[in-house]
């Protein structure tokens, strides 16, 4: 996908809209007129086709055919996923612009889509083309009437993301929209970034505007600190700074006594969120102090609803989980971040808490340390595993490159992983971060 034809993404689809409500329509209209009720006419687009059939096939207020056709299928579709919706998220209950195909039933049989990962039109460069369709006043949904530009894309999706931290924040560049709160430029690098392809780079347009927003984090006792967001949601009438700022923090779920948390770490509450059935949580990170009791009991200090310490057993925490493994089952991972979750030394009875939770609950990987391990090893591993995980996707690689970067630490060889062998359960595949 050339830059041309990425700049092109909102006058073929206006052009496909418009000949099939003209031409197409006429042409098929003319058909059906001519030939009795058992010819069936089945309609196929693909890419800027899509729109093109059906629009043929919803024509307009003023114009409808004589009777619905046989079956219409959409291939890799250069339309809006909201298409044939009855609701628009976020439009003020406004339906898709080819809604009246389903509520006037103008398909008699089968409507059929397709999507594949190896469409990079569709996955990639259709969706930038999309969000720099606001630059020039275009709808997504052809909905010519609407003065607000939908907060998903056509066939991608906003997004709301913090500002790496090596980036200054300064309030003198790009056009202010309020306090905090601004429009501005970003250009597309000389070279391509680690992390995309040479055809996802050269899909990038030269420049794209973001709105940045920054707000402040003060906890007594604690310095306070500026956090800067960024998100493609431009509209501030639609989307308060205050509502972005919410947005983000719904990225993920704390419990824990800071003013974010959701409520506090105790065993009760984390069973509750995690057999939440409007929840789906992937991961579990754990933060808490930890050790081996003599009898191979591993055991968690955690709170109590009134805030005050209290022991967890690893057997009584698996018994508590073991129940949520139905229909929705556990998250994929977990990172302990708890001394002596993964003692070998409680192998010899009752096992550690992390091969127990691969062992008996099944599940897929497990990220704990093997002996006493520091407060600051431990943040700044969850900091980097993380990071290299967000790049490659992999648990173990993962793991190897952000222990590689603590090699000078005493406890680096602390942390292992912990994975589910893919054909039996039972067996574990364990690698150290030596």
């Amino acid at each position: 996908m050339n830059l041309p034809r990425l700049l092109s993404f909102w006058k073929m689809k206006d052009r496909a809209r418009k000949i099939g409500q003209t031409s197409g329509f006429n042409l098929l209209n003319r058909l059906q007129q001519v030939t009795d009720n058992n010819v069936r006419f089945h309609l196929m687009g693909h890419s800027f086709g899509c729109i093109f059939v059906s629009a043929t096939v919803a024509g307009t207020q003023n114009n409808k055919l004589i009777r619905p056709v046989n079956s219409l299928v959409l291939i890799q579709g250069a339309l809006s996923l909201w298409s044939f919706c009855s609701n628009v998220p976020h439009r003020n209950n406004i339906p898709g612009y080819f809604r009246s195909i389903i509520t006037e039933g103008k398909v008699a049989g089968t409507i059929v889509t397709t999507q594949s990962k190896h469409d990079k039109a569709v996955k990639n460069a259709y969706p930038m083309a999309g969000t720099l369709g606001i630059f020039g006043g275009q709808d997504i949904d052809f909905d010519v009437n609407s003065e607000t530009f939908p907060n998903v894309g056509g066939i991608g999706c906003d997004a709301v993301f913090r500002k790496h931290q090596s980036r200054t924040t300064t309030m003198q560049k790009g056009k202010i929209i309020g306090d905090c709160d601004k429009l501005v430029t970003w250009y597309k690098p000389k070279s391509c970034p680690k992390g995309l392809s040479k055809d996802e780079f050269d899909a990038l347009p030269p420049s794209i505007t973001v709105r940045e927003i920054y707000y402040y984090i003060v906890i007594p006792g604690f310095r306070t600190q500026q956090v800067s967001l960024i998100t493609t949601l431009l509209d501030k009438a639609t989307y308060s700074p205050l509502e972005i700022v919410g947005l983000y923090g719904k990225r993920c779920d704390v419990l824990a006594t800071v003013p974010e948390a959701i409520g506090l770490p105790t065993l009760d509450e984390l069973c509750t969120q995690l057999s939440d059935r409007n929840k789906q949580y992937t991961l579990l990170h754990f933060v808490s102090h930890g050790r081996v009791l003599d009898n191979g009991e591993t055991v968690l200090y955690w709170s109590k609803a009134d805030n005050t310490v209290e022991a967890i057993a690893a057997t009584h925490l698996l018994d508590r989980l073991r129940p949520l493994c139905g229909a929705k089952g556990l998250p994929h991972f977990t990172f302990l971040c708890t001394c002596e979750s993964a003692s070998p030394d409680a192998e010899g009875s009752l096992g550690g808490l992390a091969q127990r939770l691969v062992r008996d609950l099944g599940m897929p990987a497990v990220v704990a340390m093997t002996d006493k391990v520091t407060i600051k090893t431990a943040q700044t591993l969850g900091e980097k595993f993380y990071k290299q995980l967000r790049a490659s996707g992999e648990v173990d690689s993962a793991l190897h490159e952000a222990t590689a970067a603590l090699a000078e630490r005493g406890d680096v060889t602390v942390p292992a992983l912990l994975l589910c062998h893919p054909q039996n359960k039972t067996k574990l595949r364990i690698s150290s971060s030596a």
